[in-house]
Order: structure tokens, then C-alpha cells, then sequence
């Protein structure tokens, strides 16, 4: 029964909309406020400059900072009152309850009271309540003091204002031209998308639909480049408002479609918001007759319904509701949420809405012969559209549209008859035959201009998809040819590489051939070196033994020197890997004195053992070895006559070199005649194995122990200095 639901956000409700905005309502709105203390001010904290301190996503949340900015504002100089208000006309420029602004304006310098009271008349302005006298004492106020920010504030106001008490067009669109125009002057960036909204808004509603959807777009890139996500979404449902009134429904449920994402990106947005945008894209579906998704977001919007916040708009959504639920065949409930919908809409001041409301609950009771109770839709809504009973005269001078006029007209004539009444009846026959006539001629010539319209759109936006399309193609074919270049480039390359790598490849394999050459060479050399030390072990055994005839030297000794010689043989040459310079000792010193605790253990001596992990040059591995079996093979034999002791071997990282200790808690020897003694070879063989890797021997011994002490072994692959500490040793 009616066209289409008028939720297309008003300049008073969509200028209000914005998170941000609200934050201002919350922080101008605690002028009255005295909960708070004044123990921030005391600690020297200014609460407005952490405010304009945040970051624009923060900026949302300032409720508890904003009573606090608010309280401490009256006492600041009046530099700092000016510096802090010019921050909220520029960066918050939101639309808050001017009512409980006012108080707080009276309590600033004059300077900072008409910049405030600048800044509460756009609020006052889009609810219709601006004493435009005060405004332009105010723009005068401003002009004299040279403020291009108050002034567009002030010339939004008016336009807001005027637009709200129904002056003409044109005195609207001069007021918001010049807010635009000191907006741009003064470079107040946050504020051109709301005043291009505004001008959208003026221009629908003079049926300039083209240039309403021009303005909103602009409207809407700014809201876009300013993060304002929640009144990006009423743009975009502003637009699809439009698309919607001139037949094109589809594109109005894309654009509806785009508003709910664009609030799901902005946390802030609330439940009027989303609200009203289901309601309009379920008036969308409902126009394109796809009326089960227009029940579902109809019901989508109910679900953001606020009872304390959004009644009005509730019963908005139950009369469009309504219809669709006609249309799926639901008549009883169609009929029960008109019942419900319609008096609510009519009881908080929306007569026009309420009586279409009627109308259409009226005509269904007509439809199942309910007569009562259609008489009583009629009554109420006549008391809209011909209050003092003035009849079909009355109705025509209503401000109401053609149609809203000829249904009611056609509805009294039908309910008029039935209860044969047909002499009343008749005027409103023919008023509303008069009215289908004039409607008839009005739809078509608005079909006409919309389809120009709609048809300028999309011809439009048909070209621009095919510069995109051009353009796309453009970029392929540059990407293509830029492509095969790169191409031709990477397979030049390729081949270099690739000629390159081989000539290396060749270079590798004669320095690895040289390489294996001379590790041949200094495994010759050393296995020679080897069987020297060998000799020159046998030929000392063989001195001992002429020396002490009577001694029986026990040739396990020797035994376990070549075993140790013969272990750091196997750790180099025995690996499938590249030639190694470098061993670890962790490993064959362990394999070692494993092979003497087994040759020389017994029952009660413990051999332990602590190595730290490292690397050490191959010369330094065999003298170090040979040196470990000496210190163990002595204590074995000499340290522990009753059987049970301890012998510990261990091996420390002490700066860049390594420190050997082998210890034994046995009987002790004397130290000095071991020094001394000229037939101990094994201590000559100990000296010289120091000598060879470079380190400084220490000898400690008491009743309770010997302690063998090697420091100064060389780490890693340096090369020992086997003179360093010769005089030492």
C-alpha cells in the first residue's frame, strides 16, 4: 500500500551517526558532569591535551577523559581554551546535544564561548531549533574575528535549519555551498564529506537524483579517506535509497550490501545504524518482488532494535514488514503487525507514515469483510487527513503525496458504500478516480525521468567498466611484454649462469684434485713422523731395559701408546668425508680411555672423565692423546698399592686454549725426583709431547694425590708453538 519506507537517513539522523561524533556528545555533554575529581589536575595531567594526543581509532572511546577535559576547560588560559576547542570544530566535528553544551560556554572567555556556541549550533540546526537570529549574530562574531572554521560550522547550521522548516532549495544550497566553500578555505578536511552528504540530500530531494549520487559519492570517498567507516555506510545506503526510488532495485541492494560491510569494519557502529540499513535493503528485495530475503532482513533489522532509543524506527520496519508478509501469504500477520505498528508509528508524531499505516491495514480488512474494524483504521487515519471532518475537500489541500490522497480517498468510498452510505460516498469516488488519474500521469512522467536518470548511470558506469576493462587490458599487455623480456633476459642469464657454473664446476674439481694431492702428501708425512715416534717409543723400552736388566718392564705401556696413535689414525683416515685438519677430542679421548680401563682397570679404581667439546689440529691430537695415556697408564700402576681410588681426566676450554688435568687420589709421588731422575723416561717422553703441543706442564703431588697439569693447549686448527714454554717445562 505504500511505495517504499522513508529510512533513507534525515540530515538530522545521519549527522549524528558517527562514532567519533559521539565521543564529542560525551565529552561536551560533561559540562554538567561532577563526578569526577579534580586529582588529575592536581598531579599537573591536562585530560584535553590526551585527548588530542590519540590516534584516530581511538578517538571513540574519551567518555571518562572527556569529563575530565570538560571540568578542567573553565580554568585554563584562554590560549589554551581557544587552542582546545579549535581541535574538536576540526577533528571531531560531530553533531551532539546543544542543550547541555550551552552551560558549559557560559563558564569560557568570550573568544572560546562563540567558538563553542559555533560549533552547538549545527546541532540545534538539524533539529530544527536554531534561533537564526543568534546565528547571525554569531556569523557576524566570527567574520569580524576572521574564523573561516565557526563560519562554515554556522553556514552548515543554517543550511540545516532552513533545510528543516521547508525553505526553498536554492537559500539551502546557498548556506551549505558557503560551508563548503570556508571549509575548503580553511582547510577542514573532516568536514567536506558531511557537507557533501547534506548537498546529496538537497539535491534528492528536489528529484536530481543524478547529482544527489554524484554528491554522495564524493561524500562517501571522503568519509572513506578519513577512516569514518559508520557514515561511509550511511552514504552508501543513501545511494542505494536512491537506485531504489528510480527502478533499480539491483543496484540498490549492492550499494545496502557495501553499507553493512562497511560498518562491520568500524566497531563503533551502532544498532540505529545497522538498522536502518537492513530495513532499507529489505525495501530493496521488497521492490525487486524477492520478498523471502526482504522478510530476512527485515527481521535482521528488528534484531538491532533499541526500545529506548529506536521505536520510531521500529514501527517503520513493521509497516514495510507488513506489506511483504502480504505478499508470502501471511495475511493474519500481516495483518497483526499493522494492528501494532501503525497506531505506535502515529502516536510519536509520524502522522504521514501512521496513516499509511492505516490505509493499508484498513484495506485488508475490507478484503475479508471486516467492516468494524476497517471503520476504525479510516477513523484514525482521518484524523490526519481531514481533521476538522472536512471531507475530500480537506484531503486535497493535505501536504501529503497523490497516492497516500487516492487511497484514502478509495478507501472511504468503498467503506462508505458498504455501509450504504453512497451519497457520502460518491465525492470520494470521483476524488479518487481524480487522484489515479494525476498519479497515472505523475508515475509516468517520473518513469520517464528515471529511466533517463537510471539509464545515464548505468550508460556511466558501463564506460567506466570498459576504461577499466581497457585499462586492465593496457596493463596486461605491458605486463605480457614486460614479461617475455624478462624472459629473454632470465634465459640469457640462465645461460651465463649456467656457462659460468661449469667453468667454476672445472676450477673446484682441479683445486679438489690438488687438494687430495697434498692431503696424500700429509698422510704419508705424518704416518712417517708416526713410525719415527713409534721407533724412537721402542728404542727407549729398549734403553730402560738395559739400564735395569733386572727390571721387568711391562710392555703394556708401549701397547697403549701405539693404541692411542693408532685411534687418532682412525678418526682421520677412516672417514668417507673430505680431508679433515681438525679433530674432536670428545670423541677419541673417550674411545681411549675407554681401551685403557679396560686393559688396566680393576676392581675399585674409577676412571672418569669430563671433555669439553671443541676442536683441536690434527698435530696437536696424537702428542695429546699419547700424553692422556701416559698420565693414566702411571696412575694405574704406581698411584693406588691398596686397590681402590679415583682417576679423573679432564679437558677445559680456558680462553682460546685448552687445559689438561689428569688427577688421582692415590699415594703421591715425589715430584722433584721425578724431575730428577735420569732414567725415567717416561717423564722425558711427557716433556717432550708438552713441548710438542705447545704447552706448559705442572706437576702437584701429596700423600693425598697427583694432579698433572697441562695449560696452553693450542684450540682449534692453530698451529702449536712447540718453544714457547720449553724453558718452562
Amino acid at each position: 500500500m505504500t511505495d517504499s519506507l522513508k529510512t533513507d537517513i534525515s540530515p538530522n539522523q545521519l549527522l549524528s551517526l558517527s562514532g567519533v561524533r559521539y565521543a564529542c556528545t560525551l565529552f561536551l555533554c560533561a559540562c554538567l558532569a561532577s563526578l569526577l575529581t579534580d586529582a588529575a589536575n592536581a598531579q599537573g595531567r591536562n585530560p584535553c591535551m590526551e585527548i588530542e594526543q590519540l590516534g584516530s581509532a581511538e578517538i571513540g572511546d574519551i567518555d571518562a577523559l572527556g569529563q575530565q577535559c570538560a571540568k578542567a576547560l573553565p580554568g585554563m588560559s584562554a590560549a589554551d581554551q581557544d587552542r582546545h576547542i579549535l581541535f574538536y570544530l576540526r577533528e571531531m566535528p560531530g553533531y551532539f546535544e546543544s542543550d547541555k553544551i550551552l552551560p558549559l560556554a557560559e563558564t569560557l572567555t568570550p573568544n572560546a564561548r562563540r567558538m563553542l556556541l559555533s560549533y552547538a549550533a549545527v546541532d540545534q540546526g538539524t533539529k530544527g531549533n536554531l534561533d537564526m537570529a543568534e546565528a547571525d549574530r554569531l556569523i557576524r562574531a566570527s567574520s569580524k574575528a576572521n574564523d573561516l572554521v565557526a563560519l562554515s560550522h554556522l553556514h552548515f547550521a543554517k543550511g540545516a535549519q532552513l533545510n528543516r522548516i521547508g525553505a526553498s532549495s536554492d537559500n539551502v544550497e546557498r548556506h551549505l555551498q558557503a560551508s563548503l566553500r570556508l571549509a575548503e578555505k580553511s582547510n577542514l578536511v573532516k568536514k567536506y564529506p558531511q557537507i557533501l552528504n547534506a548537498l546529496g540530500m538537497r539535491a534528492r530531494s528536489d528529484g536530481e537524483f543524478d547529482l544527489a549520487i554524484d554528491l554522495y559519492q564524493q561524500a562517501l570517498e571522503g568519509y572513506e579517506s578519513i577512516g569514518w567507516f559508520e557514515d561511509t555506510g550511511a552514504a552508501l545506503s543513501n545511494i542505494g535509497n536512491i537506485f531504489n526510488n528510480i527502478g533499480g532495485s539491483k543496484e540498490a541492494i549492492r550499494f545496502h550490501k557495501r553499507a553493512l560491510e562497511s560498518f562491520d569494519q568500524f566497531d563503533g557502529a551502532t544498532s540505529f545504524q545497522y538498522a536502518c540499513v537492513y530495513t532499507n535493503l529489505g525495501t530493496a528485495y521488497k521492490t525487486n518482488s524477492q520478498y523471502e530475503l526482504s522478510h530476512q532482513a527485515y527481521l535482521r533489522a528488528k534484531e538491532y532494535h533499541n526500545p529506548g532509543e529506536i521505536d520510531f524506527l521500529r514501527g517503520h520496519v513493521e509497516l514495510n514488514h507488513a506489506e511483504t508478509l502480504y505478499r508470502l501469504g501471511k495475511i493474519d500477520a500481516a495483518i497483526a503487525m499493522l494492528e501494532m505498528a501503525a497506531p505506535k508509528v502515529f502516536e510519536l508524531g509520524e502522522p504521514v507514515e501512521g496513516a499509511n499505516g492505516l490505509l493499508q491495514l484498513a484495506g485488508y480488512y475490507l478484503e475479508k469483510d471486516e467492516i468494524t474494524k476497517a471503520q476504525n483504521a479510516l477513523n484514525l487515519a482521518r484524523t490526519a487527513l481531514e481533521p476538522n471532518g472536512g471531507g475530500v475537500e480537506e484531503v486535497q489541500s493535505f501536504s501529503g503525496d497523490t497516492f497516500l490522497k487516492g487511497t484514502y480517498s478509495k478507501l472511504m468510498a468503498d467503506l462508505l458504500t458498504r455501509l450504504g452510505r453512497s451519497a457520502e460516498a460518491a465525492p470520494y469516488f470521483q476524488a479518487a478516480s481524480r487522484y489515479s488519474d494525476i498519479r497515472f500521469e505523475e508515475e509516468k512522467m517520473k518513469a520517464v525521468a528515471n529511466s533517463e536518470v537510471l539509464f545515464e548511470i548505468r550508460e556511466r558506469d558501463s564506460r567506466l567498466e570498459k576504461l577499466e576493462a581497457e585499462a586492465a587490458l593496457a596493463a596486461s599487455e605491458l605486463y605480457q611484454s614486460r614479461l617475455a623480456i624478462a624472459l629473454a633476459l632470465a634465459i640469457s642469464l640462465l645461460i651465463g649462469t649456467l656457462a659460468y657454473a661449469s667453468f667454476r664446476s672445472y676450477r673446484m674439481q682441479k683445486a679438489m684434485v690438488k687438494t687430495r694431492d697434498i692431503f696424500l702428501q700429509e698422510i704419508h708425512h705424518r704416518t712417517g713422523n708416526n713410525f719415527q715416534m713409534m721407533s724412537s717409543l721402542l728404542r727407549s723400552e729398549e734403553r730402560s731395559r738395559a739400564r735395569n736388566a733386572k727390571a721387568a718392564v711391562d710392555t703394556n705401556n708401549t701397547a697403549n701408546r701405539i693404541h692411542a696413535m693408532g685411534l687418532i689414525h682412525k678418526y682421520l683416515y677412516n672417514s668417507d668425508a673430505d680431508p679433515i685438519t681438525a679433530v674432536r677430542p670428545e670423541t677419541f679421548l673417550v674411545e681411549l680411555l675407554d681401551l685403557l680401563d679396560e686393559g688396566l682397570g680393576r676392581d675399585g679404581i674409577d676412571l672418569t672423565h669430563e671433555i669439553t667439546p671443541c676442536e683441536i689440529d690434527v698435530s696437536v691430537a696424537t702428542p695429546l692423546a699419547l700424553l692422556v695415556c701416559e698420565f693414566v697408564t702411571n696412575a694405574y700402576k704406581h698411584a693406588f698399592p691398596y686397590g681402590k681410588g679415583t682417576i679423573a681426566v679432564t679437558l677445559s676450554k680456558i680462553g682460546n686454549d685448552l687445559r689438561l688435568i689428569v688427577a688421582d687420589d692415590g699415594r703421591g709421588l715425589d715430584v722433584k725426583a721425578a724431575h730428577n731422575k735420569p732414567d725415567s723416561e717416561g717423564m722425558h717422553l711427557i716433556e717432550d709431547l708438552t713441548d710438542q703441543i705447545g704447552g706448559k706442564l705442572d706437576l702437584a703431588s701429596s700423600p693425598k694425590g697427583t694432579t698433572w697439569t697441562i695449560d696452553g693447549v693450542a684450540a682449534g686448527t692453530q698451529m702449536p708453538n712447540s718453544n714457547q714454554h720449553r724453558e718452562a717445562a
